[in-house]
């Protein structure tokens, strides 16, 4: 049974569940029996403890969901399922001058980015692929690795392929595309997490309408599905590299958007909408409470018209 429950996760996720639980009974070594349960009380005095000793915000919620998982694997009640134990956290990362900088992407702010495209790539080719990213990156919650090579030269797992998009029932008002995730981070060896983008009211941010046009003149070649016109999959850098010019054209260039925003939009636009943060976690395939700290306010940025 051990055998297949450390299966069930990275090594490195076990190894910083390990490191989380081992400073919490550091925390706690006066009187505290490891084999046994703590309270919520308890995780908010670590809590507390981590934030005085500098920690980021990040580390500080790693540690704290080692703790949780320490209690979920042994049956024991998961003492980080608290309200103050959430509210703590939250205050930790608003709280820290060192934290994620990074904006969350806003759809006024991503309408203007993929209409600003015309006026950047080269053609209508490249176009149409930043348009379907930018959508998906946004609608799916994906990270880059997921749609962006590291390099020319280094194709990673995680990376869609042609074969992990599915169009079903195009023309129609229910017209949805399936993307398979096979290599998710937090899921290396399990079976494939599908997750299935639904039309937008919206053409303009439509990623089902945005996917379908990229589909029909992608060329009919295996590998990444975000390719360029002679097959070659889209690269990190170049992703980067267009989202600057993008926000330079909008006058943004000096705005923390980067390429995860679009993920940490994603969390932050559906928690505004009052989606459940259990929903969010299954629509941004996070598999423990880390999905909270992608939770962040709305921006309200200045645009130009385009």
């Amino acid at each position: 049974m051990n055998r297949l429950i450390l299966a069930s996760s990275t090594s490195n996720t076990h190894k910083t569940y390990r490191t989380g639980w081992r400073a919490f009974c550091s925390f706690k070594h006066n009187g505290f029996v490891e084999n046994s349960p703590a309270s919520p009380e308890d995780v908010r005095h670590f809590i507390a403890w981590l934030s005085l000793q500098g920690l980021a915000p990040s580390t500080i919620a790693t540690y704290v969901a080692g703790v949780g998982y320490h209690h979920k694997i042994r049956s024991w009640p998961d003492p980080t399922h608290d309200f103050l134990v959430t509210k703590l956290l939250a205050g930790c990362r608003r709280d820290n001058s060192g934290s994620d900088t990074r904006w969350p992407m806003t759809v006024p702010v991503l309408a203007r980015t993929v209409q600003a495209l015309t006026h950047i790539c080269n053609d209508h080719y490249e176009v149409t692929l930043f348009r379907a990213v930018m959508l998906s990156a946004f609608f799916g919650f994906m990270r880059i690795g997921e749609f962006a090579a590291i390099s020319k030269t280094h194709i990673q797992n995680s990376l869609l392929l042609s074969s992990d998009v599915q169009f079903q029932d195009l023309g129609e008002a229910n017209a949805s595309v399936l993307i398979s995730f096979r290599h998710a981070k937090n899921n290396p060896t399990g079976p494939p997490q599908v997750v299935r983008l639904v039309r937008s009211a919206d053409e303009s941010i439509c990623p089902v309408q945005a996917l379908s046009v990229f589909a029909q003149i992608r060329p009919k070649v295996p590998g990444s599905f975000f390719c360029h016109f002679g097959g070659e999959a889209l690269t990190q850098y170049q992703f980067n590299a267009t989202l600057k010019k993008v926000l330079l054209f909008l006058g943004l260039e000096e705005s923390p958007f980067r390429a995860h925003s679009f993920r940490i939009g994603a969390a932050s636009t559906a928690a505004a909408l009052g989606i459940p943060l259990g929903e969010i976690k299954e629509m941004g395939r996070w598999r423990s409470e880390a999905a909270q700290l992608y939770i962040r306010p709305l921006i309200q940025c200045k645009l130009p018209g385009v």
